[in-house]
Formats: structure tokens, C-alpha cells, sequence
């Protein structure tokens, strides 16, 4: 027995994003896009901070069974970084410039200007079936997360004040045994 699947998006975004975050930015490396999207009151096309952007992601993932109940099955996902800018916190440029009275937050330059690493990762499986009789089974499986061990750099710091300290990376290549019971 033989499975295939792909899938893949692309996005185009134009969106009013405001550099006046809590947090300068999500600190999950779970978060794809660490610069949130909040309600604006202006919804001009002409608005200064509106910002076009892009994000996509494409994935592949195969499974194959051999003879004697042996299967194979890989994972590839491509995922590009995220569009950022880094954030001047305090209205002030790094120079002494005061271009905001009120301690106001802005962009350092527009986000399309600027991504992160893209993530290449690579997982695979080898599992083995096991008849028990009637319609049981049981299948011992082991799995390979990250085989390439790849390890971009997946969220950082946005804050001028402190650009681009690393908050986490991809995880390391990871084995993982695990056992399935059928009945």
C-alpha cells in the first residue's frame, strides 16, 4: 500500500500591523507571525501603517508498506520565515531623535523588508506490523523528528533596544519509540 499527500498556501496580506505591542512581539516559537494584528480604527488604504506582506508554507508527506507488514513513511514541510521589522519602543530613532512626544512605538522600516530564516524539516518513520489474530495487531513504531537536525532560528527579539537576541531555535533532531494496539 502505497499514500502520497501535498499541500501548500501562500498568503497576501495588507493590513494595518501597529508597532505599539506589550511585549515587542510573541515570544512562542509556536507563533508564525510574532507582530499582531489587532482592530485599528482607521481602515484607509492610505493609513501609514499599513503593511503588505507574504507568508507560505508547503508540505509532502509519503507512506509505503513493504512485504511483512513493514512500513516507511517520510514528512518534508517548507515554511517561510516571517515578514518584521524591528521596533523603536520610545519614539526616539537610536540617535537621540525624539520623532514622537507622546513615547510612542513605530516600525524601524516596513516588514516586507525584512524575514526570518525559512524552516526545512525533514521527519520519518519506520513502523512494523504485527498480527495478533482475528482483526488485532499491534504495530512498534519508530519516528525521527528533524532528521536534517536543522536549526533555524525560529522567534527573536524585536525591540531596537535589544534587535534580534534569539528565543528560540528549532528544535534538535529527536527519536521517539512508540507502540500501537489495533482490535
Amino acid at each position: 500500500k502505497f499514500f502520497f499527500q501535498t499541500s501548500g498556501d501562500y498568503q497576501w496580506r495588507d493590513e494595518e500591523r501597529s508597532a505599539d505591542i506589550p511585549d515587542w512581539g510573541s515570544t512562542s516559537p509556536l507563533s508564525t507571525d510574532p507582530i499582531g494584528v489587532g482592530p485599528q480604527l482607521s481602515i484607509s488604504a492610505t493609513a501609514p501603517n499599513r503593511q503588505k506582506t507574504t507568508m507560505y508554507h508547503a508540505q509532502m508527506s509519503g507512506h509505503y508498506s513493504f512485504p511483512y507488514d513493514v512500513g516507511v513513511g517520510v514528512n518534508y514541510r517548507f515554511q517561510s520565515g516571517f515578514p518584521y521589522s524591528l521596533v523603536v519602543p520610545d519614539g526616539t530613532d537610536g540617535v537621540g531623535l525624539n520623532v514622537c512626544n507622546f513615547n510612542c512605538a513605530f516600525f524601524a522600516t516596513n516588514m516586507d523588508a525584512n524575514r526570518s530564516e525559512s524552516v526545512n524539516l525533514l521527519n520519518f518513520r519506520i513502523d512494523k506490523a504485527i498480527p495478533l489474530g482475528g482483526s488485532r495487531k499491534a504495530t512498534l513504531m519508530l519516528d525521527v523528528y528533524n532528521l536534517l537536525n536543522a536549526d533555524p532560528v525560529t522567534n527573536f527579539n524585536l525591540s531596537i533596544t535589544s534587535p534580534r537576541t534569539v528565543i528560540a531555535v528549532l528544535d534538535p533532531r529527536v527519536f521517539q519509540m512508540g507502540f500501537r494496539f489495533e482490535f
